[in-house]
Order: structure tokens, then C-alpha cells, then sequence
């Protein structure tokens, strides 16, 4: 029996850049918890984003954000990864080369942004509808590191440069393209995948109570660590093949399997 449905957001339960989570899955993630399936938004989204996207069920789910640094259960904050401040700091110094990249260091319960990039902070706010505060610079950041992204507009150039990135910093960092043009550093072996398994292991479910939808890098050890995955067909190929099944839209998919109670 499914226990937990956990769903990637954006190109996965979102299709589109900028959509809203469709109205029906709100009606049933209420069914499914009338049923003892408890659903998860997996996320690289901060938790206060997530919680505006999911506002009418926002405390009847649970929230694996930024790429697995977070997990929140029963609107309670229960796991945290933590980035070496040294380290940090080194990856930061080096986004100061690369023009092409706006910065977004995440905090539990705000995202900071440079003073000197109001336009992009602007975007995160008004547009990703990410809580945002701006900060004079990089040593003005009250709380510990543990997910630092860099946004380039260029999608195609943002990933071909995650092979750069993870050249630079792949010993000290988990480094991933989690699409939209984002590249995403976290704690070295933090991935969505191991906070699943944390979540797993911490309350008693196993890999085949687990279903997961995806579609891109970032998902991709989450898709592996569960007993029945979904890549989106648009996933890249080396991920829909390990997968599960694959499909074109969640919503359909869950009606599918779980049509007896929906």
C-alpha cells in the first residue's frame, strides 16, 4: 500500500515555468489523507515558496525543499543539512567571476539576494513568489549555508557549465541542474534522494510504500530510492529508463492509480 506521494514541482507537477499547481490536486491530496497517503512537494523551491503554492492544503503536507537541505513534517521543521562556511564562502567568492550568474543563498525561512541585485530579487519575489531579503553582502547572511543556487538566463549555458561547477567544487558540494536555468549546490551528498530515505527510515516506510514523480537531475536520486518512480517523458532519457513508469501529466496518472478512492 502507498504511504507517500512525493512530486517534483517545476517541469513535473507544474509542466510550465510560472503555472500554479492544478486546483483538482488540492481536492485530492485531501482525499488521499482521508485515506493515510500523506503527499510530499520535492522540491529545490524554498519552503515559504512551496507553502504559497500549496495555500489551501499548505498544512496537510509535508515539504522535502531545496533539493533535500529541508524536510518539514506536520509543520514542523525535522531535518537540516548544514554547508562547511568555508567552503561556502569559496563558491560565493567565485560566482563574483561569472557575470552571467545572479545568486540566491537559501535560508529556512527566506531566500538572500545582493543589495546590488534588486532586479533579480525583484523576480524571486514577484514572480517565483519566493520570500526575499536583500542583504548588503555575502557576511551579512544571519544563518548557516546550505543551499546556494546560481541562476542564468541562458538556460543551455547554465547546464552545460554544471560540468564547470562540479569541476571546481564537486568534492566539497552536490551540484545539480534543477532546470529553469538554476544550477544548485548543497551539501556534499545531500540530494532529494537522501532526504527521502531519511524520511524513510525516520518514520517506518518502506521503498514500495513510495511513489515519485520527476523530471530532471536533481530528482534523479529520489526517483531511484523509491519503490514505484515516474519520470516525465520529457525527462532526459537515462532517467526515464530506470524509472518505474513514466508519464505526461501527474494528475492523471494519480487518478489512474488511485481511482478507487479518488
Amino acid at each position: 500500500m502507498i504511504k507517500v506521494i512525493a512530486s517534483d514541482m517545476d517541469g513535473t507537477l507544474i509542466p510550465h515555468y510560472g503555472d500554479g499547481v492544478p486546483e483538482e490536486m488540492f481536492q485530492m491530496i485531501r482525499k488521499f489523507r482521508e485515506h493515510g497517503i500523506q503527499f510530499m512537494a520535492a522540491s529545490g523551491r524554498q519552503h515559504a515558496n512551496l507553502q504559497y503554492m500549496f495555500k489551501p492544503v499548505r498544512d496537510e503536507i509535508d515539504y522535502l525543499c531545496e533539493n533535500g537541505c529541508l524536510v518539514f513534517h506536520d509543520g514542523k521543521l525535522v531535518h537540516q543539512e548544514i554547508m562547511p562556511e568555508d567552503a561556502a564562502l569559496d563558491l560565493l567568492s567565485a560566482f563574483d567571476d561569472k557575470r552571467e550568474y545572479e545568486v540566491l543563498v537559501s535560508g529556512v525561512d527566506t531566500s538572500y539576494v545582493y543589495a546590488t541585485s534588486e532586479k533579480f530579487g525583484n523576480f524571486c519575489r514577484d514572480v517565483v513568489h519566493n520570500h526575499v531579503t536583500f542583504v548588503p553582502t555575502i557576511h551579512d547572511i544571519p544563518e548557516p549555508y546550505f543551499k546556494i543556487s546560481g541562476w542564468c538566463s541562458d538556460e543551455k549555458h547554465a547546464l552545460q557549465e554544471v560540468t564547470y561547477w562540479d569541476r571546481l567544487f564537486g568534492d566539497l558540494f552536490t551540484v545539480v541542474y534543477s532546470g529553469n536555468g538554476w544550477v544548485d549546490f548543497s551539501p556534499k551528498g545531500v540530494t532529494k534522494g537522501s532526504a527521502i530515505t531519511w524520511y524513510m527510515n525516520e518514520y517506518g516506510i518502506g521503498k514500495d510504500e513510495v511513489m515519485a514523480f520527476g523530471d530532471n537531475y536533481n530528482d534523479e536520486d529520489m526517483l531511484n530510492n523509491v519503490g514505484f518512480s515516474y519520470a516525465m517523458k520529457s525527462a532526459p532519457e537515462e532517467i526515464r529508463d530506470f524509472c518505474y513508469g513514466t508519464t505526461d501529466n501527474v494528475v492523471a496518472t494519480l487518478k489512474d492509480a488511485f481511482k478507487d478512492i479518488l
